[in-house]
């Protein structure tokens, strides 16, 4: 599950990189833009990057429930382990 969890993190963070590209080469081209057209398109752009933004922090809350749930597990582990040993010491 750690494994999982780390590839989660590394998704979100190859998507904020891809993001981060895209809004540099999407600056350059509508910086020449005007008019309703451009407006248009930034109303577009805006939106798209809201909806980048929750895909990226719903991988980031992904990857933070694996890790919760992986510690609880294994915390869970060692207590069964525990009572475990102190049965088999009792017998």
């Amino acid at each position: 599950m750690d494994a999982f969890a780390k590839h989660m993190g590394e998704v979100s963070d190859q998507v904020q990189g891809e993001l981060k590209k895209l809004d540099g080469i999407v600056s350059q081209i509508a910086s020449g833009w005007q008019g309703q057209a451009a407006t248009a398109y930034q109303n577009l752009q805006n939106r798209f990057n809201e909806d980048a933004k929750g895909l990226n922090e719903a991988l980031r809350a992904i990857q933070n429930a694996i890790e919760l749930t992986t510690k609880a597990y294994a915390a869970t582990e060692a207590a069964q382990q525990s009572a475990l040993g102190q049965v088999a010491g009792q017998i």
